[in-house]
């Protein structure tokens, strides 16, 4: 039986729990995986979201969206009419159930194909052999994406509206071998058949088209084109991602890509608040520090579109705040699991060092330097497959001690979770770990080892996991 609350007023103004990025104005330039020294860039995880991105975070982003083949790399059967029309309404759907209807993704749908008339192979886009992924490799990989990028714009059609447009994505076909990077061009002037015009430039690598492995076939990726968009969309707006869970089928900034967990296309709620689509009425603010009595709240999953509270925010100490976000595999997580339900609560840092991809196989563990990370209940263990994230999720009777306070999953609606938070001491428990300190300084060798496990330099991004190469400004 659910209790009888009545949702109180967030017992701090949500400007408290906007955790600032503390970084110094230098090092937020940085693009996401530049570095400079020992210094890595990112973009930032606290407030005010960057305005570095190339897509806006209000209003509408206007996107042209075609299918585009060559000369050695022809049109594609597998790709059937409509297909392009098909994975942007799910996108524009996700769009405004993320926003709650503030914001729009609109495309521009280019029927049939885009053929260029050169072949695509005297265009190679590759991080090149050597170990080392030589600058070298990556400034000639970066030249041939500009000319693909205006040899594609150029033979686009004249009646599409080039002066709204913020970005043309292009959907290759299967056919493309030499595209062993996302070609991927943010800099603007870009050739378009009515002039130069400051639009963005994105697609995929051929990994986008091809099979890697049984669980991911070219023909599963195809149904999964719209949360690529979705999570390469996010980064060019400014968002990081790729925390808490990297690589875990929680929410579309831990990946593209489903897992064999499925995949939820959620954005944090972290991030969601950063973007600025929660109402402030929807934020729950407690500061840890002035908490003295039990604070109730009622929450709104994430895949449930609206609701009067969506995310409690816990600032506790320096640049760091335990967020707590409700979640159901229902809507936009239906292919989850059904036990992947409950709470999911984790620590942020603002002020962290983070690295997209590192080579320690668990992807959650602190070894992997992230901007957060998620959080055990209280007596739980990390499944035998540390990237199973169910043992994560919080259950009604479920706690979790951290930070001084403790955490309690009262019960679960099919559309609400009633929450308590306390200081620990009142439920008489002995604290829990605190875990390890997100404050992990970055090592020459560690950052060297990671340079052999991701192919990237200057922002470049892998092409391994399709997501987008985001280096194209020089």
């Amino acid at each position: 039986i659910a209790p009888a609350w009545v949702q109180s007023a967030s017992p701090a103004d949500v400007e408290e729990c906007k955790i600032p990025d503390p970084r110094p104005a230098s090092e937020k330039q940085l693009s996401r995986g530049q570095r400079d020294g020992d210094i890595i860039g990112r973009d930032n995880v606290g407030f005010p979201a960057s305005d570095l991105g190339v897509l806006p975070k209000v209003d509408e982003a206007n996107i042209i969206f075609a299918k585009v083949a060559f000369e050695d790399a022809p049109p594609s059967s597998s790709i059937p009419d409509g297909y392009l029309k098909e994975q942007a309404q799910k996108m524009t759907d996700l769009g405004l159930h993320w926003s709650q209807g503030k914001f729009n993704y609109k495309f521009q749908v280019v029927d049939g194909w885009v053929e260029v008339p050169v072949n695509h192979s005297d265009y190679p886009v590759s991080p090149g052999d050597d170990e080392e992924h030589s600058p070298e490799a990556y400034e000639r990989a970066s030249a041939n994406m500009k000319k693909i990028a205006d040899l594609v714009g150029e033979n686009l059609p004249d009646s599409l509206d080039f002066d709204a447009a913020d970005l043309i994505v292009v959907y290759w076909t299967p056919n493309i071998t030499d595209f062993e990077m996302s070609v991927t061009w943010l800099a603007g002037d870009l050739t378009t058949p009515i002039g130069k015009k400051d639009i963005a430039f994105m697609s995929g690598s051929k990994f986008l088209t091809t099979d890697s492995g049984p669980g991911l076939t070219a023909e599963r990726k195809r149904e999964y084109t719209w949360t690529w968009l979705a999570h390469d969309f996010l980064h060019l707006q400014g968002l990081n991602e790729h925390a808490p869970g990297n690589g875990w089928s929680t929410s579309i900034g831990g990946g593209a890509w489903p897992s064999r967990t499925g995949r939820s296309a959620v954005m944090s709620a972290w991030e969601n608040f950063l973007m600025n689509w929660f109402d402030d009425s929807q934020v729950h603010c407690i500061k840890a520090s002035g908490l003295e009595g039990q604070e109730q709240v009622i929450l709104t999953p994430l895949e449930v579109f609206g609701g009067e509270r969506k995310i409690v925010v816990i600032p506790t100490v320096d640049y760091k705040a335990l967020v707590i976000e409700s979640r159901r595999p229902i809507g936009i997580s239906d292919t989850l699991p059904s036990s992947f339900e409950g709470l999911l609560v984790y620590e942020i840092d603002t002020n962290s060092v983070h690295v997209d991809h590192g080579p320690n196989k668990c992807t959650n563990s602190r070894e992997n330097t992230k901007w957060a990370y998620y959080l055990l209940p209280d007596g739980k263990k990390e499944a035998s497959d540390c990237n199973n994230p169910e043992p994560y999720f919080m259950r009604p009777g479920d706690t979790l001690t951290h930070s001084g306070l403790r955490i309690e999953l009262v019960h679960s609606a099919s559309q609400a979770d009633y929450i308590a938070v306390r200081p620990a001491g009142l439920a008489g428990l002995s604290p829990a770990s605190e875990g390890n300190p997100l404050n992990i300084s970055p090592s020459n060798t560690f950052f060297q080892t990671l340079a052999g496990n991701r192919k990237h330099l200057n922002n470049s991004h892998c092409g391994c996991c399709g997501c987008a190469f985001l280096g194209g400004v020089q």
